[in-house]
């Protein structure tokens, strides 16, 4: 591997662990304080503490990585061949070690409040059954995985993190009691990981990783014939795309 490509893979890394970080880092934190009480936003603050998060680093690194954030965003992305399969492993590695990362330094910085709400961790209700999680967190990132492709992808629109930003918003005010809305199997793993309670984990990966290609095979569908062969490559794209 030539000097010149190791780093370009680098950067990208640390883009995706970066803008990973700070999702996991805001939303959780967000969490954190509303369900505390030390922060009286309730459901919106929390919705907010991800979406925000989302937009800020779309904007930000968007133009490195893409901006994926999500390994079901990156999976849905190489099998649509917008993404290398050489970079898939490096991209999931460095959105995992981001989750990580930021749970362990929110264990420094808000402390008792992270241990009350069980690191953050995405857990179903009692009521929730796991099919029934595993339906929410499949309709939900199908949106949200449509969103990206059609707007950020396939459109390349500059106003795509914000309407990626307000669609994980949009799932997390209509699930976010029920199941914790991951959407992400990477902002699932860090809290699970921290709290050593792994039931229904798997909700949280085939539930967005099954969505995300119901999302990518639809957009493609979707997608006018005449606009396939226009299309710029996602390293291309100057915004980037996330969740």
């Amino acid at each position: 591997m030539s000097h010149t490509l190791f780093q370009n893979i680098s950067k990208k890394m640390l883009a995706e662990f970066i803008g990973t970080f700070a999702i996991v880092y805001c939303g959780v934190g967000a969490i954190a304080l509303t369900q505390t009480g030390l922060l009286n936003a309730g459901l919106v603050g929390i919705a907010f503490g991800h979406g925000f998060a989302v937009i800020a680093m779309i904007y930000a690194l968007g133009s490195i990585s893409g901006a994926h954030f999500n390994p079901a965003v990156s999976i849905a992305l190489t099998l649509a061949k917008r993404l290398p399969l050489a970079l898939l492993l490096p991209y999931i590695a460095a959105q995992l070690l981001g989750s990580l990362g930021a749970v362990a330094l929110l264990s420094l910085t808000h402390g008792e409040a992270l241990s009350k709400v069980s690191f953050g961790a995405t857990l179903l209700a009692n009521s929730v059954s796991p099919l029934s999680g595993l339906a929410t967190e499949i309709i939900l990132t199908f949106l949200l995985v449509l969103v990206i492709f059609r707007v950020a992808v396939q459109e390349n629109n500059k106003s795509a993190g914000f309407v990626i930003g307000l669609t994980v918003m949009m799932a997390i005010s209509a699930s976010g009691p029920l199941t914790g809305v991951a959407l992400n199997p990477a902002r699932a793993f860090g809290p699970a990981l921290f709290l050593g309670n792994w039931n229904n984990h798997w909700v949280f990966w085939v539930g967005p990783i099954v969505g995300g290609i119901l999302a990518a095979s639809a957009a493609q569908f979707l997608q006018p014939s005449r606009e396939i062969s226009e299309t710029p490559p996602l390293e291309g794209s100057k915004k980037g795309v996330q969740a």
